[in-house]
């Protein structure tokens, strides 16, 4: 058996303890093991350098052992969705849950127009971010999920984990599962039928051709234009939630209305991370993408059109 197997034991292990106990003990166990630790924390203090070129090493080494950290405890999470859906395991205070009645009740939220039918959960890769559609989807019953497809460059232990993540996740949601390569004809019935949908929008694949730039940290964030696009033809209510880490197993959720029109609304949700990278780096997952998906500022360049 090895380093891995062994650390895969001992996160399930610690998952089926109390939260109190089980959570707090995640980080001295590590994610994978000891050696591809230091290999990841290496790589994320790196990563964090091009947008903090300020920080020094001892900073930024700091900040990717405090991202280790938080995801030990979501690897914790993923092993008992169920369990933390129903209320055991962690506790978390939810602030925003009157917009998730407003909007499962279909009446109108004070930002949303008439016109709007189904709700969009627009969330990005920050903190333990799927504690946010879990609480919803126990809130109003069920919702689904558009995200992008399991990278198949990744170890077949990266993949089986991850697809076995997604499957317990949507078991919980209790709806669809639609990938960013697939048709978006589900998503847009959906929405034209009043259903709830999540998508995040800092998700980067290569397959996705067309982004939409948006101010980020001296550069321009690159988001999938996609979604923006389904968002102005469907006019569907949209929404954000941000979800913080207080402790390992006390967590807050915070849900809250976006502006009517998309682009608005994308602008508004980059904003709100542009602040959380600049004061709490390690609190982001999209490190790894982040040569792709940020492009730095050079000279006079002008924004890429919207289309």
């Amino acid at each position: 058996m090895n380093l891995s197997t062994l650390t895969a034991a001992a996160h399930r292990l610690l998952a089926h303890l109390p939260g109190a106990v089980g959570w707090p003990l995640a980080a001295a166990v590590g994610v994978w093991n000891r050696r591809d630790d230091a290999i990841w924390r290496d790589h994320l203090a790196a990563a964090f350098a091009m947008l903090h070129p300020q920080a020094d090493v001892a900073t930024r080494l700091r900040w990717a052992q405090a991202h280790l950290q938080l995801r030990a405890w979501e690897m914790l999470d993923a092993q008992v969705f169920a369990a933390i859906q129903r209320g055991r395991k962690l506790r978390v205070t939810i602030e925003g849950a009157e917009l998730v009645a407003a909007a499962t009740a279909n009446h109108a939220l004070p930002t949303a127009s008439a016109s709007a039918c189904g709700t969009l959960l627009l969330l990005t890769h920050v903190d333990r971010f799927l504690m946010a559609p879990l609480l919803y989807a126990r809130l109003c019953g069920s919702m689904h999920m558009l995200t992008a497809p399991i990278d198949p460059a990744l170890s077949a232990r990266t993949r089986a984990f991850l697809l076995a993540k997604v499957r317990r996740f949507q078991t919980c949601l209790g709806g669809a599962w639609l990938t960013t390569d697939a048709s978006p004809r589900r998503l847009l019935t959906g929405l034209a039928r009043g259903e709830t949908w999540v998508a995040l929008p800092d998700a980067w694949s290569p397959q996705i051709q067309r982004h939409d730039p948006y101010p980020f940290l001296g550069g321009t964030l690159q988001l999938p234009a996609g979604l923006r696009r389904i968002a102005e033809r469907a006019a569907p209510r949209l929404i954000t939630a941000e979800v913080r880490s207080h402790s390992a197993a006390r967590l807050s959720v915070r849900f809250s209305a976006l502006p009517d029109d998309p682009d608005a609304a994308f602008a508004a949700l980059v904003a709100r991370l542009e602040t959380i990278v600049r004061t709490e780096p390690w609190r982001w997952w999209q490190w790894e993408a982040l040569p792709w998906a940020w492009r730095a500022a050079h000279g006079n360049e002008q924004p890429t059109n919207r289309a």
